[in-house]
This record gives C-alpha cells, structure tokens and sequence, in this order.
C-alpha cells in the first residue's frame, strides 16, 4: 500500500500538480517565470530553477497563496564591461544563502552585464541580482568596469557591494572592480564591499609605447598586473557552488583580461576562470560569458559586454 501511494505521488509530483493531505503541504513548482529562465530540474530531491534574462524581474507564484516555500538561493550580479585600449571588467558579486521563506509575490531581479562605452568613454558596470519579500533583501552587485586607455585613460570602477538584511547567509562577497587603463600608472579599482568584499582590478603599465591595461578583478582573486608588452589576466572567479547542476558548473565571476594602447607585438591578458572575457589587442575584447557574472575583456577598437548574472532556487517539493 505504501509503495502504491508514493508511485502515484511521484507521478502527481511530475505532473505539478498541487497535494493537500490533512496537514501535510505540498507545493509543486512555486517559482513562475514572467519573463524567461531555465525550467526547473528535479534531482536529489529538489527542484532547481535558474532564472537567466538579464535586467529582469520574476514574480514568484506560490500556490495556494498563503503558502511559503523553504528554498536555497545562489545569486551572482553580472559582469562589468571592458575598456576600449583599455582594461577587463571585474566579476559580479555573489550572496549565497539556506532555508529562506519565499512566499507568493517574492520578486527575484537577474542582473545584467555592463554594456561597453565608445571610442573615448568609460563603459559601464554590471547590475545587481536581487530577491526580495519587501522586507528582506539578498543582493549581490555588479562587478566594475574597465578603465579606457589614450588620453581619455580611466583606473576602472569599484565594484558593487552586495548586501543582506536577511538571515540564514552563508557568505555575500563583492564584485570586482575594473582593471587599470592604459597610458598611466594608475592602479585598478578596488573590488566592492561583501563579506569578504571583492577584489581589485589590475595595476596598468607605462613603458611606453607598449603601454597596456590591467585585468578585472574577481569576488576570489584580484586581476593580475599589466607587464611591458603583456596586458594584465583577469582574476579567477569565485568556486564551491556544486549544487548547481543545471548548468554543470561551479566557478563564477571570472574578472576579464586586459588590453593595450598598441597592438605591436603584446600579448592579449586572458580572461579569468568562471566567465571572464578575454582581452584583445587587435579588435573588441571579448564578451563574458553570459550567466556567470564575469566581466567583459579589454580591447584594441572596443570593450567587451559583461556577462549577464543569475538567481538560482533550490526548494523540496513539499
């Protein structure tokens, strides 16, 4: 008889249907997407949904209404964008948190990667990833952006600061900030504040006439230094997330690599572990790796976009 009853409740269960046995709730796929996402996987015994369209808002239906789901969440802010003959963008922020109360109409934010300036302007950072019950808030910043190059030369932006006033946090860590532009000794911009805050973006370099821009940080590991004639690396993002098996990985917010002011014989930075894009001493740097925060590589004509971050939920089906 029991073997009977939990078949029929595996297959009520992948069907999504809703089961109210006397006191015992369960509520089946309480995550709706309004706007896109990755439709939620079943395995070990939670359901997992990964949220993906950058720069837009979820509205979580839960049903019945009164209802709360008690849920895991990973969330990783996007990439900043990289400098034109400049500097990688820093890696977004990262919050991580366990046995939250997500309730019906609980809003989940999925930042965007910062878009590139043009030929003589700063770029732009990654948004922030948020989910929020209107009264608690779990937030992890964008990364920075790279710093340009020429006489228009910038050190990079700060990365965000990711934030909670919520409970149950296992660690919230800042975005990185953006490498050091070309044509002057200028130092990367720090990483944003968390718990630990990120990491800084990469010293530049001024031997002229190979000057060349430092890589993004990362929320794990500053971006390297630029040398003579080998722009800087972005640094390696953040790792140890495993239970995210819808997307097989586990390293985030690689910081992105850097570029030069000339592209005689110097050598590109490479982009960091977990999204960073790379560096480009001849055309546009490469983008980030949408979906896991890492910034947008430095380049020759153009900066490359940060990538687009994420909001992961894991919850029990019942």
């Amino acid at each position: 008889m029991k073997r009977a009853f939990l078949f029929l409740l595996s297959v009520l269960l992948a069907a999504g249907i809703v089961i109210a046995q006397e006191n015992l709730l369960m509520v089946i796929h309480p995550c709706k997407t309004t706007l896109g996402g990755v439709a939620p996987v079943y395995t070990n015994g939670y359901y997992l949904h990964r949220l993906t369209n950058g720069n837009s808002a979820t509205t979580f239906a839960v049903t019945p209404t009164w209802a709360t789901v008690q849920a895991d969440i990973l969330l990783v802010g996007g990439g900043g964008s990289g400098g034109v003959k400049g500097a990688g963008g820093g890696g977004g922020g990262i919050l991580w948190a366990t046995n939250l109360s997500l309730s019906n109409g609980c809003v989940a934010f999925v930042g965007g990667g910062g878009k590139p300036g043009g030929s003589s302007s700063s770029g732009n950072s990654g948004t922030n990833s948020i989910i929020t019950n209107g009264v608690n808030i779990y937030l992890a910043s964008g990364g920075g952006y790279g710093g340009t190059g020429g006489s228009n030369y910038t050190s990079g932006a700060t990365g965000g600061t990711s934030t909670t006033n919520g409970p149950n946090v296992v660690g919230f860590f800042g975005g990185g900030g953006g490498g050091a532009g070309c044509t002057t000794n200028t130092s990367g911009a720090v990483g944003g504040a968390g718990t630990p805050a990120g990491y800084a973006g990469g010293l530049s370099n001024t031997n002229s006439p190979y000057w060349t821009a430092g890589g993004g940080g990362s929320p794990a590991i500053a971006g390297s230094a630029a040398a003579s004639m080998i722009a800087g690396a972005g640094g390696a993002g953040k790792s140890g997330f495993s239970w995210d098996t819808i997307s097989g990985l586990t390293i985030y917010s690689g910081g992105g690599g850097g570029a030069s002011y000339t592209n005689a014989g110097v050598t590109r930075g490479g982009g960091g572990l977990g999204g960073g894009g790379n560096g480009s001493v001849t055309a546009i740097g490469t983008n980030g790796t949408d979906n896991t925060g890492g910034g947008g590589g430095g380049g020759y004509t153009g900066g490359g976009t940060g990538a687009v971050g994420f909001v992961l939920i894991r919850y029990h089906p019942y």
